[in-house]
């Protein structure tokens, strides 16, 4: 996960420069961090991810072909409580379940 952009979304903050080049720029109380990976081998050339104090805004991914994925955050709840229940998923009869053991 280090080396992917998810490493933004679940606290591994520390390891972030060791992967990326990171800088801030701020325009209209808008925080925007741009990262580039340090590594030649990434899936992507570059991302920005846009806040506004802590709540997310977009996030914008470059890809090494060249192509830009934009990704608008809307109705951001942050740190909401949620039941675990969400999270439990029974597979109908008729699926295989794989599992890498």
């Amino acid at each position: 996960i280090a080396d992917t952009p998810a490493v933004l979304f679940v606290g591994e903050l520390d390891s972030l420069n060791d992967s990326y080049v990171v800088s801030l720029s701020t325009e209209k109380n808008i925080e925007t961090f741009t990262l580039i990976p340090r590594s030649t081998d990434s899936l992507y050339s570059k991302l920005s991810l846009s806040f506004s104090g802590q709540t997310p805004l977009n996030m914008m991914l470059w890809d090494t072909l060249g192509q830009r994925t934009e990704i608008h955050f809307e109705s951001v709840q942050v740190n909401n409580k949620l039941d675990a229940s969400i999270f439990e998923f029974e597979p109908p009869p008729s699926v295989d379940v794989l599992f890498d053991e």
